[in-house]
């Protein structure tokens, strides 16, 4: 097996998206993030992006993409041995990486996490058991009133806090730094991303769209605050941005879901987002001193 690191976004994506787009839902998160560090290798993070992919006799066996400080995100074309988790934890280590956590497809997340933590002679735990969903016929929500409404520059202060108060609610603290969230914002904005559902002129709910693939997007950001929730209004909100995105040409729709909400999950699956994969994210622990 060999391990290849990629100086660029368009490098890995030249050598990985055929294989990718053969399982592009599966594959969305991966490739939608590619596809923004084209546009803008420090969308994420200042730090490099970490891409490499490892292949046994030619063939893709694994493919890794990381944006320190965020965590390291894997797939694969089929499940690979044990040697290809060991080529991507050495050559973290080798970059001086910091690695807190990783997502992937069960059970090769955990597989990962066991290959570090036998490396490094730390541990793991898991932090957040994922479904990821896909859309392609939305079933429409009745009854709520209001309407969706395209966010414009003066809704940006208001998404930021929302943001906010979605990263606490969804993760436990704010894993973004408040100034690239507003960044992001307002760019999302600008580029119509962002859709707000309004009870008469109250904003009560939010929707984002974004990382691209050739055939999807993926919809996240849905955030109701506590205030105004128990209304419909998220399920609504969601439902309406999802019918508009293929309206405009997307085959689909990807959404992930944290499993230990059965509420939302239920909701998305009443919209029309069906199961697609399970996905865990293990938090990596290092050795005590």
């Amino acid at each position: 097996m060999k391990l290849t690191h990629y100086q660029s976004a368009e490098e890995f994506l030249t050598t990985t998206r055929e294989t990718m787009e053969a399982h592009e839902v599966v594959n969305s998160l991966m490739l939608g993030i590619a596809e923004n560090l084209t546009q803008n290798p420090h969308f994420y993070s200042d730090a490099d992006p970490y891409l490499a992919v490892v292949e046994h006799d030619g063939r893709q066996v694994l493919r890794a993409t990381m944006t320190p400080p965020y965590g390291l995100l894997l797939t694969y074309p089929s499940p690979p041995e044990a040697e290809a988790f060991q080529l991507v934890v050495e050559d973290i280590q080798e970059k001086g990486l910091p690695l807190a956590n990783l997502s992937c497809t069960k059970p090769i997340a955990e597989q990962f996490a066991q290959a570090w933590a036998n490396h490094h002679q730390g541990s793991y735990q898991l932090e957040m058991a994922q479904r990821l969903y896909e859309l392609r016929t939305v079933n429409p929500v009745e009854n709520v009133p209001g309407e969706i409404r395209t966010a414009v520059g003066a809704d940006v202060p208001l998404l930021v806090e929302w943001m906010i108060a979605f990263e606490i609610d969804c993760f436990g603290k704010l894993e973004s730094e408040e100034e690239r969230i507003t960044k992001n914002v307002a760019a999302g904005v600008a580029a119509g991303s962002w859709g707000i559902w309004f009870n008469e002129e109250n904003p009560v709910s939010m929707v984002v769209s974004g990382r691209p693939t050739r055939h999807g997007i993926s919809v996240s950001g849905v955030y109701t605050p506590p205030e105004h929730r128990k209304h419909g209004y998220a399920s609504a909100c969601v439902a309406a941005h999802s019918q508009k995105l293929l309206d405009q040409g997307y085959q689909f729709c990807s959404l992930f879901t944290d499993l230990a909400n059965p509420t939302s999950n239920s909701i998305y699956m009443q919209i029309g987002y069906q199961p697609v994969a399970d996905f865990d994210k293990f938090k990596l622990i290092p050795p005590q001193s």
